[in-house]
């Protein structure tokens, strides 16, 4: 790599806490249905929805950048990915918010701030959680797959500076899992400890414990446990119906789990294979057919604003990714941020240029 990161210790550390902050305050995510009739929905909150769907391709050697966690004596972790994905960036390519891979696996991850990450250790690393996102779609394809993960990589961040993160992951099969990072231990629920498929924006054990008692508490930021007992309700009594979710009704779901600030809503069917999406940009639902793509790395990255004026089928409107046109997205999104946290020049062509740095190994 050579973008010149020398001297730049300020801004990398302002990068870091902006990563933090951009998982979003108030986002939603449920699983609908089981085995070979599950939808997985997801509410994105933000102060704004501009962003990307990108379709990154198999076979593309990747290397994580420097870390400044202190104490972090570590090496940066280095793949290459094994599957193509389809994923939804806000900060440039390389940089999800979230999406699904061709083998089926949809990482999605909500804001928790009682994250803490495990502390330094032997294995490589990764410097924040978006680019942690992405490595999974890289390189897994199962629930399986991202369990085991965590004895390969771990992420290098203090999120007591920031916002951290949990994870809801599903995969064809209908095994689910979230994962957690509180008190510097990797906590993972899954099977009978996952009683409900859903998850907000605070602990999945706190959630759970309210839901069941049917109580609420007296202070319930962003209604982080109000929106999360409205998804489990909904999820439940769907279960207890034992009829196969739809699309419409799962929008439906999405649309009761709204909160101030909800951009982008998501339902992936991961054993259909497709994406539908509507954003506060174009309320009309979009089809993202995911199995129609090539996800070769010797064919053109390919990419679409998630904004634009189309309904229906998009598949065959993606073009040509292009630096220029993620540089203008980097600008853009970073430039949105400045009136609560100001992003240096040098931080913002970082983001943009970092990709030019993955190379095809076909």
């Amino acid at each position: 790599m050579r973008y010149k990161l020398c001297g730049a210790k300020v801004a990398f550390t302002v990068v870091f806490m902006v990563i933090m902050h951009v998982s979003g305050y108030a986002c939603t995510t449920f699983i609908v249905g089981e085995r070979d009739s599950q939808l997985f929905g997801r509410n994105y909150d933000w102060y704004f929805g501009d962003g990307y769907v990108i379709v990154n391709k198999r076979g593309v050697y990747k290397a994580a950048f420097k870390s400044l966690l202190d104490g972090e004596n570590g090496q940066p972790a280095t793949w290459t990915s094994k599957f193509g994905s389809v994923t939804f960036n806000q900060y440039g390519r390389e940089f999800p918010q979230g999406g699904m891979n061709e083998a089926g696996l949809v990482v999605e991850s909500m804001a928790l701030s009682s994250t803490k990450f495990p502390a330094p250790d032997s294995r490589p690393y990764l410097p924040n959680v978006m680019l942690w996102r992405q490595y999974l779609l890289d390189t897994c394809s199962s629930v399986r797959d991202v369990i085991e993960s965590d004895s390969k990589v771990r992420i290098s961040y203090d999120a007591s500076k920031g916002i951290g993160i949990h994870l809801l992951i599903l995969d064809r099969e209908g095994n689910a899992a979230i994962i957690e990072f509180l008190e510097g231990k990797t906590v993972v629920y899954t099977g009978e400890s996952l009683p409900i498929r859903a998850l907000t924006n605070d602990t999945y054990q706190e959630s759970l414990e309210y839901w069941k008692s049917g109580r609420s508490p007296i202070i319930d930021p962003n209604g982080s446990i109000e929106r999360f007992t409205t998804a489990a309700n909904l999820v439940q009594n769907h279960t207890t119906s034992q009829s196969r979710p739809s699309l419409e009704q799962t929008f439906d779901f999405l649309y009761r789990v709204t909160w101030h600030g909800t951009r982008w809503s998501i339902t992936y069917d991961n054993r259909g294979m497709k994406i539908h999406l509507r954003t506060d940009g174009n309320a009309r639902i979009r089809t993202i057919d995911v199995a129609k793509f090539d996800f070769s790395c010797k064919t053109p990255v390919k990419a679409l604003n998630i904004n634009d004026n189309l309904a229906g089928d998009v598949t065959h409107n993606f073009q040509n990714y292009d630096l220029e046109a993620n540089m203008r997205l980097v600008k853009t999104s970073f430039g949105k941020l400045g009136s609560r946290l100001r992003v240096s020049d040098q931080v913002v062509e970082f983001f943009g240029k970092y990709p030019q740095q993955c190379k095809c190994k076909e």
